[in-house]
């Protein structure tokens, strides 16, 4: 997750919302000309954006601290024990 107000968005992707398992508005940004995911953001985490990893330049700069929705993960995505894990949305925020 990122502070929306260090994110820069160039354009105006499309968007798709939806109501979380928890009852908040969730928003997936993604590219309105190919489908690609952007971002995420969450109506419990004001604020805050999730970016999709393959958006980025450099992905393999940034270390994951939490796994969130780990129990949807194929089998063959191994969570490194370091790093915390949470089966479902935690009840933490950023």
């Amino acid at each position: 997750m990122f502070a929306e107000s260090g994110v820069s968005i160039a354009g105006n992707p499309a968007s798709f919302t939806l109501i979380s398992e928890a009852g908040n508005i969730v928003t997936r940004l993604f590219c309105g000309k190919c489908g690609s995911p952007l971002f995420g953001s969450n109506s419990g985490m004001p604020g805050f954006l999730t970016v999709t990893l393959g958006t980025l330049d450099t992905p393999d700069a940034l270390t994951p601290t939490v796994a969130v929705f780990a129990r949807t993960r194929p089998n063959w995505d191994v969570i490194d024990p370091s790093v915390s894990s949470f089966d479902g949305q935690p009840g933490w925020k950023p």
